[in-house]
């Protein structure tokens, strides 16, 4: 563990962002966690279930990045702390963009206008801070991110993938319509506000998944692999939800996506303890070899 007078800029200024993903994550959980229901706080009119929904998703997301914050600080070196930094200034720039086209008081509201100049002044705040941080630039990549070196790293690129996929149907297809059922209307009438906190869910999500490729470029093999098993606890996370919301789910896709949300703990568990994995193969293969040396030797 680091203490904190002896962490560098970045590592605080991940523990900061870390405390403010928590508190936000909270806020959209609401009721799960005995809050006020997020779309009382945010839009000043209770959530229907699809966007209590797309606000714990969003929830679970920020919960996850508030993990890694903490990991890359107290568990990683310097250069894992530092892009970790670079990965929410992306996320950073993308919320702003929500703040902008969601934000006005005519439009959205007098609660929503005033949620969002707030949540506005924090993020460039966060900005400003991750631009102090990269003032010196970063170092060099240590590894190539694609490829397979070994079973830690091609799993954890097989998780990006998937993380990819999942991010890119928010963008390519009506996601919330095509796995929630809303009755005998469309989603986007009888729950538009929805489709609103989805800006929200994506700049979670998309942050998480950037994170993967960065920790493949610049970790360890040690801290890929221990990054690998804190992921689990999102995704233990991510089962529980899911499954509470079986009854508005369409059943095909809550299968579907209930199977993928196995073989990525899958994908996780084995990246984690890829050395436990494949070590006591290669003993064994090491052990074979050096019986046959020696009884090579004793023949000859």
């Amino acid at each position: 563990m680091v203490k904190l007078s002896k962490m560098n800029k970045s590592q605080k200024v991940l523990l900061a962002y870390a405390a403010l993903y928590a508190v936000y994550s909270l806020f959209w959980l609401g009721e799960m966690v005995g809050l006020q229901d997020a779309g009382l706080k945010f839009f000043g009119k209770r959530a229907g279930k699809i966007q209590v929904s797309a606000a714990t998703w969003g929830g679970v997301g920020g919960l996850t990045l508030a993990l890694d914050h903490v990991f890359a600080a107290l568990k990683c070196s310097k250069d894992v702390a530092q892009r970790t930094v670079l990965v929410t200034l992306l996320g950073c720039f993308f919320r702003l963009g929500a703040f902008a086209s969601q934000g006005s008081q005519k439009w959205g509201g007098a609660l929503v206008h005033s949620e969002f100049v707030a949540g506005g002044v924090i993020t460039i705040g966060m900005i400003l801070a991750a631009m102090e941080c990269l003032r010196g630039g970063l170092t060099s990549g240590k590894h190539p991110i694609f490829g397979c070196k070994g079973l830690t790293h091609g799993n954890l690129i097989l998780l990006w993938a998937m993380m990819f996929f999942y991010v890119v149907s928010f963008i390519f297809t009506d996601f919330i319509g095509d796995n929630y059922v809303c009755g005998k209307t469309s989603c986007r009438i009888s729950e538009p506000r929805a489709y609103d906190q989805m800006a929200w869910t994506i700049s979670m999500w998309v942050s998480v998944m950037v994170q993967i490729p960065m920790m493949l470029s610049v970790a360890t093999k040690a801290e890929q692999q221990k990054f690998a098993l804190q992921r689990l606890l999102s995704i233990v996370f991510s089962i529980y939800v899911m499954h509470s919301e079986k009854d508005i789910s369409v059943p095909s896709k809550y299968l579907e996506n209930l199977v993928a949300m196995g073989v990525m703990f899958v994908l996780c568990l084995t990246a984690g303890l890829g050395d436990k994995i494949m070590k006591p193969k290669k003993a064994k293969r090491a052990a074979a070899a050096n019986n046959t040396a020696v009884g090579r030797r004793k023949r000859q």
